[in-house]
């Protein structure tokens, strides 16, 4: 299956609305909905300044197409962009 690299724009899930029973940490939305390779914070800025809303902020990832296209079609996300990689690029 090919893998894709995506930057793609999330909510925060606060750490109040955590489920995880042990850990209860801001989170982005997307990490929770889907399965990636590896992500990364690439928004730029503090948590500090990130306004509760519309609290959203931007996550490089690598994922299968089929990931990447699912979150395509979530209106939840905004996929900023994509492209086909190697397992060289990972």
């Amino acid at each position: 299956m090919a893998m894709y690299r995506a930057r793609v724009i999330t909510p925060w899930v606060p750490a109040w609305k955590d489920t995880r029973p042990r850990l209860k940490a801001n989170r982005p939305q997307l990490l929770r909905d889907y399965t990636v390779l590896t992500s990364e914070d690439v928004t730029g800025q503090p948590t500090a300044n990130i306004t509760p809303s519309p609290n959203m902020y931007t996550l490089e990832i690598v994922a299968d197409g089929a990931v990447i296209d699912a979150i395509d079609r979530d209106a939840d996300y905004d996929v900023l962009w994509s492209e086909e990689i190697t397992e060289d690029d990972i």
